[in-house]
């Protein structure tokens, strides 16, 4: 299982990682069928192993019947590759336990495990059997009668390493370590002819030395396994010779193993198994120097029952570790944890509400976590079927949510109505260097990998991937109405969000006015009709009041003829007001 990654190449800082609880984990829907990759007429039995090559690719193998291995290839988009299917016939009680890639060279090498013999099967980059790698393609382990088992091998400078266990000793089975080339000849300087065993059982102890998962590292090779009644971890240089043996006890007893091994950049180890009496088997996490220091024995993580299992581990490229874990008895579902680069605990990782009932119902069956660009990668059965998973990037804080740093759209007032908007370029600057799935409700989206949103250089949709350092667009149509408000709500995996939203003109001041003009020009016709209708009104009493002054005895005098005057003129300046 190669465990290892460069975190210093992706220039993530690790110090002062906080604590979050349940970050959810949700499904890339850009992977086989909206995040699920089932694999059609293969069911897996016994056994799986699962690895990610360099360019993206998955290769995955199971044992689909009893004595039967099949190897399928598949593309980044969860595609199985066409034309790839390779198979070998294994024989009974025989389980997959390992598999690794040269990168040079593409060359496949599987490694089986049997009650009596155990095998390496080595196929081409196109799934052909690889004739020049031992007898045709087969090389047979068996040092003794029975008990001869490889539980893991990994490809180091252009050499095969591989461990387990051999019948040792006074009936106790023994730790080992073998290296050979990739034509499967043994490297004679290596150990003895080879072979570097332990025989731990010699000192006196009642053990089972074994060899479970193993990493190369910087001129070195990490085994972790079990050894004098403890879980183990072992340091070899390319030499064969014994660095360290490290035994962590637990109680007067442990009776532990240790299933899985990773390793980041900056030297810490993380091995998952469990440890404790027979009848109390704790999951265990050990987290350790490269120097075989230990840093923390995690026997009672939160919500770990006494007799939980950790079964396998990874290493992120963002230097993170993700444990798997699941009841050694019940039918509880399995769980994920995170550790930060510094070992220390940082989350668990939830499954999407949708896939409780694939979680619960999934047996764990040799090695079923990866990862790739911060993505996890997940193998199992469900039903009887085989299926692959790929989740959402994981931030260095273990959350799947911190996509969403620094992502925000500058909202676009006094837009034009009904009129293509456009977003400015938001660059993605957060940790997740693995893809994600993004999607609008409303409008489109679309990335380019210059500051640019120009219609012409992207193909905007619905539903994109992106990945860190893309420049993220948003579209949409505005309002056909007046000081409208166009909201795009833009959703990363199931759960975060951000939107980009405009809002267009009030109704133009022209209109207003035409209207306002309109309004006076009526008012002013009513008003000059209504004045002249009373100035006719007036100019007939003034004729009555004449006509009256004229047969008047003239008794009033000029008093009179000023009353009416000033009456006269007030009706005139009633009627001015209004008018205004």
């Amino acid at each position: 299982m190669k465990h290892y990654t460069s975190i210093l190449a992706a220039g993530v800082a690790l110090a002062g990682t906080s604590f979050i609880a349940n970050a959810g984990l949700s499904l890339d829907t850009s992977f086989g069928d909206q995040g699920i990759a089932t694999i059609e007429g293969i069911t897996a039995q016994d056994s799986q192993a699962i690895e990610v090559l360099a360019d993206g690719t998955i290769l995955y193998a199971t044992d689909t019947q009893k004595g039967v291995m099949t190897l399928v290839k598949f593309d980044q988009s969860g595609q199985p590759i066409a034309g790839f299917e390779a198979t070998a016939d294994l024989g009974h009680m025989q389980v997959i336990s390992g598999m690794e890639v040269a990168d040079d060279s593409g060359l496949i090498f599987v490694s089986i495990q049997g009650p009596i013999a155990s095998y390496i099967y080595s196929f081409n980059a196109d799934g052909t059997a690889n004739t020049d790698f031992a007898d045709n393609g087969v090389y047979t382990f068996q040092l003794d009668p029975i008990g001869n088992e490889i539980n893991d091998l990994a490809i180091y400078q252009d050499a095969l390493y591989f461990t387990g266990e051999v019948d040792g000793h006074a009936g106790f089975d023994d730790f080992f370590l073998a290296k050979m080339d990739l034509t499967g000849q043994y490297d004679n300087s290596f150990g003895d002819n080879g072979l570097a065993v332990l025989e731990l059982a010699a000192d006196g102890y009642p053990d089972s030395g074994k060899g479970m998962a193993i990493v190369a590292y910087q001129d070195a090779i990490y085994v972790a396994g079990a050894g004098l009644n403890n879980p183990s971890l072992y340091k070899f240089d390319t030499n064969g010779n014994l660095v360290f043996g490290s035994h962590f006890t637990h109680g007067e007893q442990s009776l532990g193993t240790l299933y899985d091994l990773a390793i980041n950049e900056q030297g810490v180890m993380l091995a998952t198994g469990f440890g404790g009496s027979t009848s109390h088997t704790p999951g265990l996490v050990l987290t350790a120097m490269t120097s075989g220091d230990l840093i923390e024995r995690y026997d009672a993580l939160p919500g770990i029952d006494h007799r939980d299992i950790f079964y396998a581990s990874t290493v992120l490229d963002n230097g993170l570790f993700v444990v798997y874990g699941k009841p050694f008895i019940g039918t509880e579902a399995p769980y994920m944890r995170v550790f930060d680069g510094n070992a220390n605990y940082v989350a668990d990782l939830t499954e999407p509400a949708d896939l409780d009932d694939y979680f619960a119902n999934m047996y764990p069956i040799g090695e079923m976590i990866t990862s790739y660009n911060n993505q996890l990668i997940m193998a199992g059965q469900y039903g009887g079927t085989v299926r692959l998973l790929k989740f959402n990037g994981i931030a260095s804080d273990g959350s799947t949510q911190a996509v969403l740093e620094g992502i925000s759209f500058t909202y676009q007032e006094d837009v034009e109505l009904n009129t293509l908007i456009t977003s400015e370029p938001v660059q993605i600057q957060s940790e997740i260097s693995g893809s994600w799935q993004a999607s609008v409700d409303l409008g489109e989206i679309s990335t380019s990998s210059t500051a640019s949103c120009s219609a012409d250089l992207q193909t905007w949709s619905q539903s994109i991937s992106v990945n860190t350092g893309d420049y993220l667009c948003v579209r949409h149509i505005s309002r056909d109405d007046y000081f409208a408000s166009q909201t795009s709500i833009i959703r990363f995996g199931d759960e975060a969000t951000t939107d980009f939203w405009s809002v267009t003109v009030q109704q133009p001041e022209q209109e207003t006015q035409t209207e306002s003009e309109t309004e006076t020009t009526t008012d002013t016709t009513t008003a000059t009709e209504s004045e002249t209708a009373t100035e006719s009104e007036t100019q007939s009493s003034s004729d009555s009041r004449d006509t009256a002054r004229a047969t008047s005895s003239g008794s009033s005098g000029g008093g009179l003829v000023n009353l009416w005057n000033l009456l006269a003129l007030f009706a005139f300046i009633t009627i001015r007001r209004k008018k205004v």
